[in-house]
């Protein structure tokens, strides 16, 4: 069993590492710390919405007006910065994704073009693995 982990992350850290290392590391890494600050900050909204509950429930049972309304304010700030947040992380997620397919497809045909290696590989009768 620690042999397949260790295969498996042999393998993972193969096709993972020339990405994070290329010439686009910077904008791959600055998307990457934007992903994971934005995943961080919907947490901490969570928990402020966690503890928003008690207050706005206090102000229920209670029956103060006033209170209440600071509490519907509260939440739709908090509501906001959830949305803001949210949307935000899914662009920035989906902006790496591109960039990093983008670089994958680039980084492959460059393999298979450089130095004919298509036509070397009809030469001594190595079929690849469906190149599509």
């Amino acid at each position: 069993m620690q042999t397949n982990r260790s295969t498996f992350v042999r393998g993972f850290w193969a096709l993972f590492k020339p990405y994070w290392f290329s010439e686009e590391k910077v904008t791959a890494r600055l998307l990457l710390f934007a992903i994971v600050a934005l995943s961080l900050g919907m947490v901490y909204v969570n928990v402020r919405v966690n503890e928003w509950h008690a207050l706005f429930f206090n102000s229920l049972q209670e029956k103060n007006q006033s209170e209440f309304f600071h509490q519907v304010g509260r939440f739709a700030v908090l509501a906001a910065a959830y949305i803001f947040q949210y949307v935000y992380s899914q662009y920035l997620m989906q902006m790496l994704q591109i960039c990093w397919r983008c670089w994958l497809i680039d980084s492959y045909l460059s393999d298979w073009l450089n130095n004919q290696t298509y036509y070397r590989m009809l030469l001594i009768g190595q079929q690849s693995d469906n190149p599509d």
